[in-house]
């Protein structure tokens, strides 16, 4: 087992640096960064144009942000709560759709080479598919908000029908377990869609458990590790705000390729055996 575990390391270290996953990563993190602010345009909108909501779903991921950026974050959503309007809604979508599709077939062709896929040149139809699953995408996170947004109600109404139930006061506990959840069903849809794309029988749940543990595990400790380096506004003054938010990105979107990679690599063991 101890070997087995060694080997899959080796290949996914291999894989990284053969495959350029830090170049694929920040083509990913810079598509990622110009959806993020369009899509919190278009979930403020969703959210029934609401404020107050908005600040509820930055406080769930705020430890996970660094406090550079989690207040342009809250700058922002407060001059889009203060000046809105169906241009702008119009815009942010159009933005989202284009940026967030990028990003898409970005991460596609990066898995695709982690996998040793021979590249095919892009056409109208991978253009679609990157906008339809996007448009899923946004449905999916969504919903996903929806949960985490109304699961004090929920507990609570399980309390008024279930008499000796006591579990809404451990929301705030649970929240971050529920959260670390959906971004596990989403890495692993994505997984699946791209072993799905690269044939059968591919390895996709151990990727998927050990990108979400990194994304929750690495953020948790740049978020900490900014808070405590109070100089940083020095070095870039205004524009530490988006570079913070950038590496962070960066950062995620390695790990996202690093999933792939552990994937890939455990493919190759099994080939071999």
């Amino acid at each position: 087992m101890t070997k087995k575990l060694y080997r899959v390391l080796r290949g996914t270290l291999r894989l990284y640096l053969d495959k350029q996953i830090p170049r694929s990563a920040a083509a990913m993190s810079y598509y990622l960064t110009m959806s993020l602010f369009p899509l919190l345009i278009c979930l403020y909108t969703l959210l029934g144009s609401s404020y107050g909501r908005m600040l509820q779903l930055l406080d769930l991921v705020d430890q996970f942000l660094s406090p550079e950026a989690t207040r342009y974050v809250k700058s922002f959503l407060l001059y889009v709560a203060e000046s809105p309007s169906s241009a702008m809604l119009l815009a942010g979508l159009t933005l989202l759709l284009t940026s967030a599709s990028a990003a898409m077939r970005v991460m596609r062709r990066g898995m695709r080479e982690i996998r040793g896929v021979e590249e095919k040149g892009e056409g109208l139809r991978d253009w679609l598919a990157s906008l339809f699953f996007s448009l899923v995408f946004l449905a999916a996170l969504y919903f996903g908000i929806l949960v985490l947004l109304t699961g004090q109600t929920f507990l609570e109404l399980l309390e008024r029908h279930l008499p000796g139930l006591h579990i809404s006061g451990y929301w705030k506990l649970l929240r971050y377990p529920v959260l670390g959840g959906l971004a596990f069903l989403a890495l692993w849809g994505i997984y699946a869609l791209s072993g799905r794309e690269h044939g059968r029988n591919r390895s996709t749940l151990p990727g998927a458990v050990a990108a979400t543990a990194g994304i929750l595990l690495m953020s948790g400790i740049f978020s900490r590790f900014i808070a405590a380096s109070y100089r940083y506004p020095l070095v870039y003054g205004s524009l530490a705000s988006i570079i913070l938010l950038m590496v962070w990105l960066f950062l995620c979107s390695q790990t996202i390729y690093l999933g792939a990679a552990v994937n890939a690599s455990l493919d190759q063991q099994k080939t071999k055996e």
